[in-house]
């Protein structure tokens, strides 16, 4: 036998869908945050040049160099500057005279500025020469930072 109800009283309030509000509005802006973030960080990565170990991508493009191609770009990317010694270090044969030697340099230089401004199309140089400040007969050799992505 059931009976007819005699009242109906709320034991407790359930106060769970503030804390769900809450939570909503809390979390939403700090994904969308976030969620920006990463889209601005992708984006300003597309627009710079990665450094692989073979090559250079810039978007959607790749460029291949040769492993001393890619000494010379890794060092000068690692110091601010380089001296003519050091990227010279870097191409030079003992079979060959001081002077070829040195034109081997410069044509290394020149083929990976070329393949460079054919990378990211600019008709600018990104290895600019200049001489040193405290020995005028050393030339000292700088990269564009501002193309190349940091990792």
């Amino acid at each position: 036998m059931i009976r007819e109800k005699i009242s109906e009283k709320v034991l407790y309030k359930n106060y769970s869908w503030w804390i769900t509000l809450a939570l909503f509005f809390i979390l939403l802006p700090i994904i969308i945050v976030f969620i920006a973030w990463r889209v601005v960080k992708f984006y300003k990565k597309q627009k710079k040049i990665v450094l692989l170990d073979n090559g250079l991508r810039f978007k959607n493009k790749f460029t291949e160099f040769d492993q001393e191609s890619m000494q010379i770009i890794k060092m000068l990317l690692s110091k601010n500057e380089i001296s003519s010694n050091r990227i010279l270090g870097i191409v030079e044969k003992e079979q060959y005279s001081v002077a070829h030697n040195e034109r081997i340099k410069v044509q290394k230089l020149n083929e990976i500025n070329l393949k460079v401004k054919a990378l990211i199309g600019t008709n600018e140089d990104i290895i600019n020469s200049f001489k040193s400040k405290n020995d005028r007969r050393i030339r000292i050799y700088k990269i564009s930072n501002e193309y190349f992505h940091k990792t």
